[in-house]
Formats: C-alpha cells, structure tokens, sequence
C-alpha cells in the first residue's frame, strides 16, 4: 500500500469533515472524524468530569510531573516514542496551498482559541510574499 503525502493525509481530513452548509469549526464537522483527528475540545467535557491537571505535549516532562507528583507515584516517565521525522514544521507546511492551511484553521479553530496555539503558519512571511494574490484568511 502506497504512502499517503501529507497533502493528501490532510485533504482526507478536510474532505471527511465538510459538511454542506456547516462550518468547518461545527461540532457536525468534528464528529465526522476519528478520534485521533478530531479537534481535542470535541473530546474534553468540563461539565462532567472535574479534571485535575490538563497537559500537552508541548510540555510533556513538566507535565508528567507534575501529575506525578499530584498522584504521588514515585516515577519517571520518558517519551518513548519521538517523532522519527527529518521535516521541520515549515516544511510540512509548505506542501500545503493556502486554502488548506486556512480550512485546517477553521477546523481546528476551537482548539486553537482554547489552548491558545498561534494560527500564524511557519514561514508566513515568505509564503505571503512569494504570491501576494493569496490571503490567509477566509474571505467575509
């Protein structure tokens, strides 16, 4: 079986997650996903559990220590599974056009304001000059 391209990886999401008349960012949207690409706050409901610690991978030992420490075991947790990847972030990103990397905005729109993740993509600068008839923003 072939390998998928990161373009094509993310146009199946997109295309699995679009629905007729619904916005990206709807709940409708989100449920039409696994539960490994579906946005994060579809999966979290503060209302019925009473969460303790909320941690990312962003900062995965501070993290797992802290929970540790909290649960009081008395262990050390190491990643075991690091990304085997050469590419950097700018580089994914650059296989993506501009509407893809604007419709995984919408998306993952919630996600983004709740945990507060910057929208602006790697090499913003440099994409926007390269074709300055493309705007990173949906148009009104």
């Amino acid at each position: 079986m072939p390998k998928l391209t990161f373009k094509q990886f993310v146009t199946c999401i997109l295309d699995r997650a679009k629905r007729p008349g619904k916005p990206l960012y709807s709940s409708e949207a989100a449920m039409e996903l696994n539960e490994h690409w579906m946005p994060l706050y579809t999966l979290s409901v503060p209302c019925l559990v009473n969460y303790t610690l909320i941690a990312d991978f962003e900062h995965f030992h501070n993290d797992t220590t802290e929970a540790l420490r909290i649960f009081k075991f008395n262990a050390t947790l190491t990643h075991r599974n690091p990304s085997k990847q050469d590419k950097s972030l700018s580089e994914w990103y650059d296989e993506l056009d501009i509407l893809m990397i604007n419709d995984l905005k919408e998306l993952y729109k919630n996600d983004f304001e709740v945990f507060a993740y910057d929208t602006t993509p790697p090499n913003f600068g440099k994409r926007q000059n390269a074709n300055n008839t493309h705007s990173l923003e949906h148009p009104s």
